[in-house]
């Protein structure tokens, strides 16, 4: 199973899909007035003088829904058509949970324009990085079924 090539491509992005769990941050914005909000997978805060939670944020149970569709994928790996089913479903969610934190990125931005300047962080290019490595792993699956099925085809 971990021998496998696309075994190896799910748990990559397993391991950059979990990342922003561990509370880094996706976004910063820093304010002409010297205050600095940084936006990750657990709230939108404002870090001045004290962190303010201004808004709560709901990715963090998609980044689980989306680790485990890749942990399933992962132990199917005897039903190839249920490990690229999978796998898509990740991708997917991979895809609309990344569209969904940018969306939540230009939205303040755009309300704050004048007084808030964006730091993207390398957090959410790992996690929006991570559907390169669903999309190998789907690719790995079809390879390695399209050669059982020849193989079978032959005897």
């Amino acid at each position: 199973m971990i021998q496998r090539k696309q075994t190896l491509f799910f748990l990559a992005a397993l391991i950059l899909v979990m990342l922003p769990l561990i509370g880094t941050s996706f976004f910063n914005y820093f304010s002409e007035q010297g205050m600095e909000y940084c936006y990750n997978a657990f709230n939108f805060k404002q870090v001045g003088s004290g962190p303010i939670v201004l808004n709560k944020g709901f990715e963090w149970m998609l980044i689980l829904v989306i680790s485990l569709i890749l942990v399933l994928a992962i132990f199917s790996f005897k039903n190839r058509k249920r490990q690229i089913q999978l796998g898509w479903l990740a991708f997917v969610l991979n895809v609309l949970t990344s569209a969904s934190i940018v969306f939540h990125a230009f939205l303040f931005e755009s309300a704050h324009k004048t007084e808030a300047s964006l730091v993207i962080e390398m957090t959410f290019f790992a996690f929006a990085s991570a559907f390169l490595f669903i999309l190998a792993g789907i690719q790995g699956v079809r390879k390695d079924k399209k050669l059982v099925d020849s193989l079978n085809r032959l005897r």
